[in-house]
């Protein structure tokens, strides 16, 4: 019995190496799909905030999302989606106070 699992365990090891390896090189080769393109950005009244109104594109499976993502002075928009809010519809942003 134990001969039967050593070479079933080696097979398995190999097949998630390789599945790995190819999702690793995959990834390097065509990196993240999706872009940001910043439509609106505006400063909180203090400076100490920076609210960003983009559209995130994810290429032609997909529509493009009007979203939004506050963030702190000095940090650059990440290619990810919004943190805030995200909609199917075009919006604008102003800070309240």
């Amino acid at each position: 019995m134990r001969s039967k699992v050593k070479p079933i365990l080696i097979i398995m090891i190999i097949i998630l190496a390789v599945f790995l390896a190819g999702k690793y090189v995959l990834n390097s080769l065509v990196g993240d799909m999706c872009g940001n393109d910043i439509l609106q950005k505006v400063t909180s009244s203090n400076g100490e905030k920076v609210a960003y109104n983009f559209r995130r594109d994810c290429g032609a499976t997909t529509s493009p999302s009007p979203q939004l993502s506050i963030l702190n002075k000095g940090e650059n928009l990440p290619n990810k989606s919004g943190n805030t809010f995200r909609s199917d519809k075009e919006f604008s942003i102003r800070w309240l106070i």
